[in-house]
Order: C-alpha cells, then structure tokens, then sequence
C-alpha cells in the first residue's frame, strides 16, 4: 500500500478546497438559510434542526448519483469530449463530478470518508481474489 499518510494528507487537502469552492460559490446557502429558519420557527411546525441535515444529506447524495448517470450516458453516446472540460471524456468529467459531489457533502458533515477510504483500501488489500469468485 502507498503511505496512508500521504494520501491523507492529499485527499484531506483536496476535501478542503472542494468544499470550500462550494461553500464560496452558494451550494450549501440553502442548508444554512433552512437550519436558521427551523432553530427560529420550528417548533411551531414540529421540526428539528437536524432535518435540514437530513434532507440535505440525502438530496447531495443524490446529485452524485446523477453524475454517475450522466457518465454512464456519455459512455452510451462514445465517450466524448466534456462540453466544459473538452480535454478529457464525458465519463471522466462526471466521475470528477462525482467524487467532488461526495468529498463536498462529507466536509460540510465532517464524515471521516478519508479515513474510511484508507481503512476499506487496506481492507481491500486483504481480500481473496475478485473477492472469493464475485463476477463483473
């Protein structure tokens, strides 16, 4: 395995500055904004702050998925140049998508994904080939 410490380091860098665009940009306004409202007027309505989390949680979750679509639709269509990013695939463009969809949404929650990426990659290491006879 490649030194834990390094990919750390690496991907935590690289978590921070996503999120930080993101931040910057208005992508979590809305989250904030809605925390507010409900710490201000929830209890009229029966709602905890944490259903903001909630529902915020689960719809960036599923804007990632819909970057996976979006690559399993550029595949479909040969693979071509991004519209955005024309150096690279559209699969390679939405897999990017993807993953800073994923590393925005656990920074914003403090999830430790990095930490879980290292350990499932050691688990990984360990594993019988294709997982003890799994197909494709």
């Amino acid at each position: 395995m490649v030194n834990a410490d390094q990919i750390r380091d690496a991907l935590n860098a690289l978590q921070s500055a996503i999120h930080e665009t993101a931040a910057k940009k208005g992508w979590w306004d809305d989250h904030t904004n809605l925390k507010k409202l409900i710490e201000k007027h929830g209890n009229g309505f029966n709602l905890e702050p944490e259903i903001a989390d909630v529902l915020f949680k689960t719809s960036k979750s599923m804007l990632a998925v819909t970057e996976i679509a979006e690559g399993v639709e550029a595949v479909r269509q040969g693979d071509p140049p991004d519209d955005k990013c024309p150096e690279f695939s559209g699969q390679t463009v939405e897999i990017a998508d993807d993953i800073i969809r994923q590393l925005d949404l656990a920074a914003r929650f403090n999830l430790p994904v990095v930490d879980a990426i290292i350990a499932k990659m050691k688990f990984n290491e360990s594993r019988s080939h294709m997982h003890g006879g799994k197909k494709i």
